[in-house]
């Protein structure tokens, strides 16, 4: 009776959706679970870069990484000392770690605090040699939605009830085509990446996250989804509407118990 009455309110939250969006995009949003795998994701790898070394900081101490970057801000403006000798000195060494400072640096706006969601903007391009993630930096990127992808281990999940943490929203970026992942967060009402594919072919799509290590493969035939760890989903492709209206009556249902 419950799963009825689900996908009954879920499909009559669908004209809600068409009229306002209740989650907002947040690129750099990072839910403490996922921060947790990330700092073990990257403390596992072996051989540590100036760049992956700066990363495992920023989670582990943002507030530390802030610090550093204000002090480069302010050898930066100071236009009578040679910032590259500075920021050695600061512990930025190397020349991509230089250059990606002086760019982050230079793209804020001045006399304000640096956030630690700017930190994590820092961080993911400090990483993305690649580019994977230029088309989300855009004032106002356009994206569509794509497709709702559901998984599950072992089984395709039915009835909209798979773990929320394989629910997805596959979102296509235009002009330039860019696939990505999202997952929604009832409890604050974001919407945010977890992976954008970093190389498309007739059989597969791959993935990186934001840190640019690899996140999963995905089988277009099949559906199935081999995670960076091994583990292998099932997965179901879902109207993006219907997901949307699903993630929405979650909200709600959040909402709802706070409100008791």
């Amino acid at each position: 009776m419950w799963h009825i009455l689900t996908v009954v309110t879920v499909f009559a939250s669908l004209s809600c959706t068409a009229v306002a969006d209740l989650y907002r995009d947040d690129i750099t949003y990072l839910p403490a679970l996922e921060r947790e795998a990330l700092a073990a994701e990257l403390s596992a790898i072996t051989t540590v870069s100036e760049p992956i070394g700066i990363a495992q900081f920023a989670l582990s101490n943002p507030a530390a990484v802030v610090r550093q970057l204000e002090l480069a801000r302010a050898l930066i403006d100071d236009a009578s000392r040679d910032p590259l000798v500075g920021l050695a000195k600061l512990g930025f060494t190397t020349p991509e770690v230089q250059t990606a400072v002086v760019r982050f640096v230079e793209s804020l706006a001045p006399k304000t605090p640096i956030r630690t969601d700017q930190l994590l903007q820092f961080v993911m391009q400090l990483l993305d040699t690649e580019g994977h993630w230029d088309h989300l930096w855009a004032d106002a990127p356009a994206l569509n939605d794509f497709t709702g992808l559901e998984c599950a281990p072992n089984a395709v999940p039915t009835h909209l009830l798979g773990p929320s943490m394989h629910q997805y929203l596959m979102r296509i970026a235009h002009p330039n085509m860019e696939f990505s992942l999202w997952r929604v967060d009832p409890e604050t009402a974001r919407r945010y990446p977890v992976a954008v594919t970093s190389e498309v072919n007739l059989s597969s799509y791959v993935w990186v996250n934001r840190f640019s290590q690899p996140f999963a493969q995905l089988d277009r035939g099949q559906l199935q989804m081999t995670l960076s760890d091994g583990q292998t989903l099932a997965c179901a492709r879902v109207p993006a509407e219907v997901m949307r209206a699903h993630h929405d009556y979650q909200r709600d249902v959040r909402v709802a118990e706070k409100q008791l």
